[in-house]
């Protein structure tokens, strides 16, 4: 049986989507959205990042991450330092969607989201790659 360790909220998301992080003991954590890909109105992903979720974290945190269904995603580790990471991931996606909502068009906003994913990843000390269709 699994025991949960920390349950984690991530900050930022609408109230009925608010993804969390659930750690368990056995060395795995599920992150659970209500809805993923999130609607057009909410969504900080762009439809690419959304189309390769799994591999994007599972670059982000150095271990494997499979989508369970929908809307969870499991990680292979309970290392709360990994979590934290993917906390951060995921909080400055909204921060930057926020930013430039009322200003520019949906792909000029995925364009950005693009961007910051490839920041973040660099200033993490790893390597982005876009994928290809």
């Amino acid at each position: 049986m699994m025991n949960i360790i920390k349950e984690i909220e991530i900050n930022h998301y609408p109230e009925d989507n608010t993804p969390v992080i659930n750690v368990f003991d056995n060395g795995t954590s599920f992150l659970l959205f209500e809805e993923f890909p999130m609607d057009e109105e909410e969504n900080y992903f762009s439809e690419e990042e959304s189309d390769n979720f799994e591999q994007i974290l599972s670059e982000l945190i150095g271990v494997k991450v499979a989508q369970e269904d929908r809307g969870c995603f499991v990680l292979m580790t309970n290392d709360l330092q990994k979590i934290q990471q993917v906390k951060d991931y995921l909080e400055g996606k909204k921060v930057v969607k926020n930013k430039v909502r009322k200003n520019l068009r949906a792909k000029e906003i995925n364009t950005i989201i693009q961007e910051q994913t490839e920041a973040f990843f660099k200033q993490e000390g790893f390597k982005y790659e876009t994928f290809a269709r």
